[in-house]
């Protein structure tokens, strides 16, 4: 694939990014997968290697950090699609009234799935087949939620029942929390605020993506949560525990 940055338009306001498509096998796969089931869109970086700093001569910068995806070119190639998306629906949905601080109670929404992957070193930490894990800005004493408690608890309910794994959630300020100000999943709770979306930082390991017809696999199932979840009302919907890793 020649392209640095591959975007897929959809058709109903949901978003799946993966930012580290270079280094996390197949991650690419999935995002595309699932927005075929969803009739969604996607935002696949397949060129900029993590990096610590920005060169984008050489095709090195780290999609997950908002430092890095706010600078020139990087900017224009991968952040600003997944913006126009927003905007899009944004407009649609509130007449542009939208740039606000993020809450729990809206009707229509633009759900955002950052898509990574881990390694199956989870497996052992949680005594269990791990097939997802879920991170949304959970925090000891900073939380900064990206999703409500609700659209974590269905999402992970849901998951587990299609792919017959267990999803977990990050640990409050843990390495899959997404709680860091820098994560890209806090970019539109904290750096862009806007009521409409809702996103989540999910961890998919090794097992669920080694191979293409896995990769696909997941990214069917994912799809097809993202859908339901998306047309989903609070009122209508039972809060599960979700355990944490």
């Amino acid at each position: 694939m020649n392209e640095r940055v591959s975007v897929i338009r959809g058709r109903k306001p949901i978003v799946f990014v993966a930012s580290h498509t270079p280094e996390e096998s197949l991650t690419g796969v999935i995002a595309r997968k699932a927005a075929e089931a969803a009739n969604g869109y996607a935002v696949i970086n397949n060129g900029f290697q993590r990096a610590s700093t920005v060169d984008v001569l050489n095709n090195r910068a780290n999609c997950n950090r908002i430092d890095h995806v706010i600078q020139d070119v990087v900017r224009d190639e991968f952040l600003d699609p997944i913006n126009k998306i927003v905007d899009k629906w944004s407009m649609k949905f509130s007449g542009g009234n939208s740039k606000f601080a993020w809450v729990d109670d809206i009707d229509d929404r633009i759900n955002i799935f950052y898509i990574h992957g881990c390694g199956d070193a989870v497996n052992n930490l949680a005594g269990d087949k791990v097939g997802c894990i879920i991170g949304y800005g959970d925090g000891t004493f900073y939380p900064s939620y990206t999703c409500p408690h609700w659209e974590a608890s269905v999402f992970a309910r849901m998951f587990n029942c299609l792919t017959n794994t267990k999803t977990y959630r990050g640990t409050a300020d843990g390495m899959f929390s997404a709680n860091d100000s820098n994560n890209l999943t806090q970019y539109f709770r904290v750096k862009e605020p806007n009521v409409l979306v809702s996103s989540m930082q999910l961890e998919f390991p090794l097992w669920t993506r080694d191979v293409l017809h896995m990769a696909e696999f997941t990214g069917q199932k994912l799809g097809e949560v993202a859908a339901d979840l998306n047309q989903m009302d609070e009122c209508l919907s039972t809060i599960w525990e979700v355990p944490t890793i």
